[in-house]
């Protein structure tokens, strides 16, 4: 379009900024945009000076900046209170950056969780643990989560049974007359990031069990609460063949839980914990 001196028509300013005519007429009615009226037949007209401040009207509005915000910008506002918007601005921006970073985190761990669903399903190994570190849940799930996140842990996967067998025959039978597994699962879990927080002077020990990394057997299982729970016995056949002795102490989490009709079903991972025979 070439560039007139006056008498621009809403369908020039349209056609050239690519927006359409409601969203001018919405400037209009907004008063960021001010039009005049064509004395012959009530058209809105705009001069050159509203063709520059349509053009910083969308340059703003390419910041996200509300119509209200420009408002004031092109209008009211000093300098100096349009330099205190930027920087509040940029507070909000850098504020957003690091949600999103840190949902970015989390939708990593349970993509790792998933991923290892997928590679280790019923397969047992022989591995070092991570550092385990556990909240206990007496309190609620939410303190246990909100305690773990002012640690800036992530808390994927979720409920963890630790030192008892959640899959042996006594707790079956146990969790079967209560009518869930959840009768079992009293800690939240997270485990040692790669800032090693639980080596940080201030970190809250009285809080928190901290579980250093051991030597393991380590698998992953699909629980089903109509299934049967013979992989404990698998555990301990393997353990046996390679001449490993049971400690006792085992932990297992929740990676993923899945509708079946009216039950879940569970994907743990599973450590037991062994030393030598």
């Amino acid at each position: 379009m070439k560039i007139k001196a006056d008498n621009y028509t809403i369908g020039d300013l349209a056609k050239f900024y690519g927006v359409s005519t409601d969203t001018i007429r919405l400037y209009d009615r907004k008063g960021v945009l001010l039009s005049q009226k064509n004395d012959e037949n009530n058209y809105r007209i705009y001069s050159r000076d509203d063709m520059i401040m349509m053009d910083f009207i969308v340059k703003l509005r390419t910041l996200e900046i509300p119509l209200t915000d420009i408002k004031k910008i092109t209008g009211d506002f000093s300098i100096k209170e349009t330099r205190e918007y930027c920087l509040h601005k940029i507070e909000q921006i850098e504020e957003e950056v690091e949600r999103l970073l840190n949902l970015k985190m989390k939708t990593e761990k349970l993509l790792i969780s998933v991923e290892a669903i997928e590679n280790h399903l019923d397969k047992i190994t022989v591995n070092e643990s991570p550092v385990f570190i556990l909240r206990d849940v007496k309190d609620g799930i939410a303190a246990a989560n909100e305690s773990l996140e002012r640690l800036g842990l992530d808390t994927i996967p979720m409920l963890t049974v630790y030192g008892s067998n959640a899959f042996s025959p006594e707790t079956m039978r146990m969790a079967k007359e209560i009518g869930t597994r959840a009768s079992v699962a009293d800690y939240y879990i997270s485990q040692e990031d790669d800032r090693g927080v639980t080596k940080c002077d201030d970190f809250p020990y009285e809080d928190f069990i901290v579980m250093p990394s051991k030597l393991g057997i380590h698998t992953i299982i699909k629980a089903l609460p109509e299934g049967e729970y013979d992989f404990h016995y698998r555990i301990e056949e393997y353990a046996k063949k390679h001449h490993f002795k049971l400690t006792g102490k085992n932990l297992n989490r929740t990676l993923l839980a899945k509708s079946k009709g009216v039950y879940c079903a569970d994907y743990y991972e599973c450590w037991y914990f062994i030393e030598e025979d």
